[in-house]
């Protein structure tokens, strides 16, 4: 965690990354952050929906057979 490492509270942990994310030197998520160009990378679910739709598609009817 950001507080253990950097010795700092939890309020000037979400406070510094507010920063960071405006300055464009970071971007939020879940539990932290990541730097900006690793955060263009990242699969969207949308884009994991639109994957293999065939094979999605002919797993959910051997399910259901």
């Amino acid at each position: 965690m950001l507080e253990a490492e950097f010795g700092v509270s939890p309020m000037t942990a979400r406070r510094d990354l507010a920063t960071l994310e405006q300055e464009g030197r970071a971007r939020r998520t879940h539990g932290g952050a990541v730097l900006p160009g690793f955060a263009g990378h990242e699969d969207s679910f949308q884009q994991r929906l639109e994957q293999a739709q065939g094979a999605k598609q002919r797993l959910a009817q051997a399910a259901v057979a």
